[in-house]
């Protein structure tokens, strides 16, 4: 069974719209890879593009949206072990969620696995097992893996802490042998930059402005707009008077423009780290899109 299935691509690439309509075909729902959908009150910004799984009947699913107010820290150690944990959760249901985003690291600490987890001592586990035999303890051990490193048998510490790991490995906070599959959405260079920008005045002209200038009024200082950088960094720059209104247009396309470029260099790494990305192209009709993505999962499920 694939444990994930992956779309990735730049900033307005279509990402969202693909993997809403994949993920109801699947009957499954999707998890965000974006750094900057988690935060709630962050939508026009973000590109949460909520309308693409309500399109469908029922709603498509999805999870780590709006689980944070602005304002709040949430980094890729938070990422990696909530996702872990949804796709435990899911495949234990026998569903293959839909990872849908362009956070590069974020996209890198699951698909990877980065080795980030320091997994802390369980304090009451040792008060349980303080009395408990070696012997019992490897046979604990034995339950969540098979034991390839004799010296933790032989160490009452040693032998403790690796169960403490095989406790934490077991509980959907990590992968040991992810199975997943990756697409990639991409296009000619020119026409992406023509997208960003008509989104880019869509978005000024439907409420982006407002949507920061309501967050100032919540409370976000302009160092949190800063963090947040792109939209939030340059509207909140404008609001704070500190730029024109056609200096934060220009400024923001081009940093647009420089993000996206930023993000196709992320995924040739990917490709150079060893992952296989099965590309798409941004002008196909999603029908189409679809049709290939299911296409490779078919033949991967009758490997």
């Amino acid at each position: 069974m694939l444990n994930l299935i992956s779309i990735i691509g730049p900033t307005a690439s279509g990402k969202t719209k693909l993997a809403a309509a994949l993920a109801h075909k699947l009957g499954t729902s999707v998890i965000s890879a974006d750094s900057r959908q988690v935060y709630r009150d962050m939508t026009i910004g973000t590109g949460k593009d909520l309308d693409e799984y309500s399109h469908f009947s029922p709603p498509v699913k999805y999870h780590l949206i709006d689980i944070k107010n602005a304002g709040e820290k949430f980094n890729v150690f938070d990422f990696q072990k909530n996702c872990f944990e949804i796709i435990h959760r899911l495949n234990e249901k026998n569903e293959t969620p839909v990872l849908c985003g362009g956070t590069g690291m974020y996209l890198d600490s699951v698909l990877l696995n980065y080795k980030m987890n320091l997994v802390p001592e369980d304090k009451s586990f040792r008060v349980g097992v303080k009395n408990i035999s070696m012997n019992a303890l490897n046979s604990m051990l034995n339950e969540f893996r098979s034991q390839h490193n004799t010296t933790d048998s032989l160490n009452r510490d040693r032998l403790i802490r690796a169960i403490e790991i095989a406790k934490f490995e077991a509980s959907g906070q990590s992968f040991k042998n992810l199975k997943f599959l990756v697409f990639g959405i991409r296009g000619d260079r020119e026409a992406l930059k023509n997208r960003i920008e008509d989104r880019l005045k869509y978005r000024l002209e439907n409420g982006l402005i407002e949507e920061v200038q309501r967050l100032i009024q919540a409370g976000l200082k302009k160092d949190d707009l800063l963090y947040y950088g792109l939209e939030y960094k340059f509207v909140g720059l404008h609001l704070f008077k500190d730029i024109s209104y056609n200096d934060m247009y220009q400024q923001l396309r081009f940093s647009i423009f420089k993000f996206s470029k930023k993000q196709m260099t992320w995924f040739r790494r990917m490709e150079k780290q060893g992952i296989n990305i099965h590309w798409l192209d941004f002008n196909d009709a999603v029908e189409k899109q679809l049709t290939f993505v299911l296409g490779h999962i078919n033949d991967y499920q009758e490997q």
